[in-house]
Protein backbone atom coordinates (compact mmCIF):
# COMPACT_ATOMS: atom_id res chain seq x y z
CA UNK A 1 0.00 0.00 0.00
CA UNK A 2 1.07 3.58 -0.53
CA UNK A 3 1.13 6.67 1.56
CA UNK A 4 -2.27 8.40 1.52
CA UNK A 5 -3.60 11.82 2.48
CA UNK A 6 -5.77 11.90 5.57
CA UNK A 7 -9.14 13.49 4.86
CA UNK A 8 -10.45 13.34 8.42
CA UNK A 9 -11.04 17.09 8.51
CA UNK A 10 -14.25 16.65 10.51
CA UNK A 11 -12.26 15.73 13.62
CA UNK A 12 -10.51 19.11 13.65
CA UNK A 13 -11.72 22.00 15.79
CA UNK A 14 -12.92 25.13 14.00
CA UNK A 15 -9.56 26.85 14.49
CA UNK A 16 -7.57 23.76 13.53
CA UNK A 17 -9.62 23.44 10.35
CA UNK A 18 -9.01 27.09 9.50
CA UNK A 19 -5.28 26.65 10.16
CA UNK A 20 -5.09 23.51 8.02
CA UNK A 21 -6.94 25.26 5.21
CA UNK A 22 -4.60 28.24 5.33
CA UNK A 23 -1.58 25.91 5.34
CA UNK A 24 -2.95 24.24 2.20
CA UNK A 25 -3.52 27.62 0.53
CA UNK A 26 0.05 28.71 1.36
CA UNK A 27 1.54 25.41 0.22
CA UNK A 28 -0.34 25.14 -3.06
CA UNK A 29 -0.50 28.78 -4.20
CA UNK A 30 1.92 28.98 -7.10
CA UNK A 31 3.04 25.37 -6.61
CA UNK A 32 4.06 24.23 -10.09
CA UNK A 33 3.51 20.56 -9.16
CA UNK A 34 -0.22 21.23 -8.74
CA UNK A 35 -1.17 23.82 -11.36
CA UNK A 36 -4.91 23.10 -11.72
CA UNK A 37 -6.56 22.31 -8.38
CA UNK A 38 -10.34 21.71 -8.48
CA UNK A 39 -10.90 24.95 -6.53
CA UNK A 40 -8.74 28.02 -6.93
CA UNK A 41 -6.55 28.94 -4.01
CA UNK A 42 -7.94 32.50 -4.17
CA UNK A 43 -11.48 31.15 -3.74
CA UNK A 44 -10.41 28.83 -0.91
CA UNK A 45 -8.60 31.70 0.82
CA UNK A 46 -11.73 33.85 0.55
CA UNK A 47 -13.87 31.02 1.95
CA UNK A 48 -11.42 30.62 4.83
CA UNK A 49 -11.53 34.35 5.58
CA UNK A 50 -15.33 34.20 5.76
CA UNK A 51 -15.09 31.07 7.93
CA UNK A 52 -12.64 32.79 10.28
CA UNK A 53 -14.98 35.79 10.63
CA UNK A 54 -17.85 33.41 11.42
CA UNK A 55 -15.73 31.67 14.06
CA UNK A 56 -14.99 35.02 15.69
CA UNK A 57 -18.68 35.99 15.60
CA UNK A 58 -19.59 32.92 17.66
CA UNK A 59 -16.98 33.57 20.35
CA UNK A 60 -16.87 36.08 23.14
CA UNK A 61 -19.09 37.01 26.03
CA UNK A 62 -22.43 36.21 24.43
CA UNK A 63 -21.14 33.10 22.58
CA UNK A 64 -22.85 34.24 19.38
CA UNK A 65 -26.37 33.88 18.15
CA UNK A 66 -27.95 30.77 16.69
CA UNK A 67 -27.79 32.42 13.29
CA UNK A 68 -24.04 33.04 13.68
CA UNK A 69 -23.44 29.45 14.79
CA UNK A 70 -25.49 28.11 11.87
CA UNK A 71 -23.43 30.21 9.44
CA UNK A 72 -20.17 29.01 11.04
CA UNK A 73 -21.27 25.38 10.77
CA UNK A 74 -22.39 25.80 7.16
CA UNK A 75 -19.05 27.37 6.25
CA UNK A 76 -17.24 24.56 8.09
CA UNK A 77 -18.99 22.02 5.85
CA UNK A 78 -18.00 24.03 2.76
CA UNK A 79 -14.36 24.23 3.89
CA UNK A 80 -14.26 20.48 4.54
CA UNK A 81 -15.76 19.76 1.10
CA UNK A 82 -13.26 22.04 -0.61
CA UNK A 83 -10.29 20.55 1.27
CA UNK A 84 -11.44 17.02 0.39
CA UNK A 85 -11.57 17.99 -3.30
CA UNK A 86 -8.08 19.49 -3.12
CA UNK A 87 -6.77 16.48 -1.15
CA UNK A 88 -8.13 14.11 -3.79
CA UNK A 89 -6.50 16.17 -6.54
CA UNK A 90 -3.15 16.22 -4.70
CA UNK A 91 -3.40 12.47 -3.99
CA UNK A 92 -3.92 11.73 -7.69
CA UNK A 93 -1.20 14.08 -8.94
CA UNK A 94 1.54 13.82 -6.31
CA UNK A 95 2.97 10.47 -7.42
CA UNK A 96 3.52 9.59 -3.77
CA UNK A 97 5.50 12.75 -2.97
CA UNK A 98 3.47 14.87 -0.55
CA UNK A 99 6.22 17.26 0.48
CA UNK A 100 5.11 20.89 0.48
CA UNK A 101 1.39 20.06 0.28
CA UNK A 102 0.37 20.71 3.94
CA UNK A 103 -1.75 17.57 4.08
CA UNK A 104 -1.36 14.96 6.80
CA UNK A 105 -0.37 11.64 5.34
CA UNK A 106 -0.22 8.06 6.50
CA UNK A 107 1.08 4.80 5.10
CA UNK A 108 -1.93 2.54 4.60
CA UNK A 109 0.03 -0.72 4.84
CA UNK A 110 1.89 0.16 8.04
CA UNK A 111 -1.06 1.85 9.70
CA UNK A 112 -3.07 -1.37 9.66
CA UNK A 113 -0.37 -3.15 11.65
CA UNK A 114 0.09 -0.37 14.14
CA UNK A 115 1.50 3.05 13.79
CA UNK A 116 3.40 5.77 15.44
CA UNK A 117 3.30 9.28 14.12
CA UNK A 118 5.84 12.04 13.88
CA UNK A 119 5.48 15.66 12.93
CA UNK A 120 7.36 16.67 9.81
CA UNK A 121 8.09 20.26 8.86
CA UNK A 122 8.25 21.57 5.32
CA UNK A 123 8.56 24.95 3.69
CA UNK A 124 5.57 25.97 1.60
CA UNK A 125 5.89 27.57 -1.81
CA UNK A 126 6.14 30.97 -0.10
CA UNK A 127 8.72 29.72 2.40
CA UNK A 128 6.20 29.61 5.24
CA UNK A 129 6.65 26.62 7.57
CA UNK A 130 4.15 23.82 7.09
CA UNK A 131 3.65 20.95 9.54
CA UNK A 132 2.42 17.52 8.50
CA UNK A 133 2.04 14.34 10.50
CA UNK A 134 3.40 11.17 9.00
CA UNK A 135 2.41 7.85 10.55
CA UNK A 136 4.49 4.69 10.31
Amino acid sequence: MAERISVDFGSLTYNQLWQRGMAVVLALTGNVRFPNPPVTMAWLKSLLATFQAAIIDTQGGNQGSKKAMALRDSLRAQVISALKLVASYVQENANGDFTNTAFETYDTAKRKIGSSCRLRRFAGSTGAPIRARSCF
